[in-house]
């Protein structure tokens, strides 16, 4: 587990702001008009405050018992390094391309655990894209997505999570939207001896011959 204090504390702070914001304009729109919004945010602050010194405290407390190691950003990001997924955009032909070393399936007993792995898989996307020297922007071009998985067992396709690879590349502004408008996608199964790996190949569809 990776920890920096000023970071740490910086990830509290605007957890936080979100909350807060987020309490007060649900209240607000359930009720129009309010006269004690300012007390209901003063009350919450205040609790806001007090729980984030005891889990700084607790953080602080499982660091000293070396139960969590602190480690550097260039230990931390050099140890994703490996699992980073190496993209490529051929100009001439308007291809993206991007090969995983892994299949990125999502297999949780408890569904409070998968926007972890959903956030770790959308960082490690938007990182290989951020490497490229020249970038897709396909803006209203409608265009598919063709999810290649090599396994050494049979499957099923839609135990794949392809969604959030989908999503950083929309979060990167490779799409205008990522709606059937713009964006649709298939996903094709391969048999290897060796180890699974996942390759995705953005074209155009106006270039495909079915």
């Amino acid at each position: 587990m990776k920890y920096d204090e000023v970071d740490g504390r910086q990830f509290y702070r605007d957890m936080g702001e979100y909350t807060r914001f987020k309490s007060l304009m649900n209240k607000l729109n359930e009720y129009p008009v309010r006269t004690d919004v300012d007390e209901h945010i003063k009350v919450y602050n205040d609790f806001c405050t007090k729980s984030e010194v005891i889990k700084a405290n607790l953080l602080s407390e499982i660091i000293h018992l070396h139960k969590i190691e602190a480690i550097s950003d260039y230990e931390f990001n050099k140890a994703l390094d490996q699992h980073i997924p190496k993209c490529n955009y051929d100009i001439k032909t308007e291809v993206f391309t991007m090969e995983f070393n892994f299949v990125p399936h999502i297999k949780s007993m408890y569904s409070r655990d998968v926007w972890k792995i959903k956030n770790a898989l959308v960082c490690l996307v938007m990182e290989g894209i951020k490497r490229m020297d020249v970038k897709p922007n396909y803006d209203k071009e409608p265009m598919i997505i063709l999810f290649t998985i090599s396994n050494k067992y049979s499957f099923d396709v839609d135990n794949v999570e392809i969604k959030y690879v989908i999503d950083a590349m929309r979060y990167s502004k490779f799409f205008y939207d990522d709606s059937y408008d713009y964006v649709s996608y298939m996903v094709e199964g391969k048999h290897t001896d060796g180890q699974s790996l996942m390759t995705v190949k953005v074209v155009k569809k106006s270039d495909l011959y079915i």
